[in-house]
């Protein structure tokens, strides 16, 4: 079972509650493993700090380079886990994960950007979680529940498609940008 997090390797899009909620799950489940894209280089100390058994079941790819190999990661995750230390203020990582069929898990953060709650909404795209804990409940849930899985997977998908499809996007974008030609002159 593959859970993962594709991100930009900056530390404030990153949160060590991913790495604790893994050695959880990996103590008492010997088939889960994590797959890591973009981690910031601060980070890997705290991967060096978990159990040797938990760190063999942690895999690494600094970088991945065009769409279609990004499409080939995500779909080869079970569940994406998310959870930055300043949330999102849109979520792209998020929408890119659904739109291949991986259902997330998110952490909330209410105090900064948030804007996975709207991007996966709970139960509809994934899971939004509030803290460590919650999150090992969630990913148990997942990696317990297939129809589950598949469900979020579908309206995750779904969900993407049918709200951030440029076709949907662009005539609000050239409203706008109307608008604002119009009230300059």
């Amino acid at each position: 079972f593959l859970f993962g997090r594709i991100g930009q390797p900056w530390l404030g899009k990153w949160s060590t509650i991913i790495f604790d909620a893994f050695q959880m799950m990996a103590n008492d489940y010997k088939d889960v493993y994590l797959l890591l894209v973009g981690l910031p280089d601060q980070l890997r100390t705290k991967i060096k700090s978990l159990p040797i058994n938990v760190q063999q079941r942690i895999i690494e790819i600094p970088f991945i380079y065009g769409d279609e190999n990004l499409r080939v990661c995500y779909t080869a995750m079970n569940t994406f886990l998310h959870a930055s230390s300043i949330g999102e203020s849109f979520g792209m990582v998020l929408a890119e994960s659904m739109l291949c069929g991986c259902p997330v898990i998110t952490l909330s953060t209410p105090a900064k950007d948030n804007s996975q709650l709207e991007v996966v909404g709970h139960d509809r795209g994934g899971l939004v979680v509030t803290d460590k804990q919650s999150m090992v409940e969630a990913m148990l849930r997942l990696y317990e529940d297939e129809s589950l899985r598949k469900r979020l997977a579908r309206q995750g998908s779904d969900w993407v498609k049918a709200h951030y499809d440029v076709n949907k996007v662009m005539p609000t974008l050239m409203k706008i940008a109307n608008l604002t030609l119009t009230r300059r002159n």
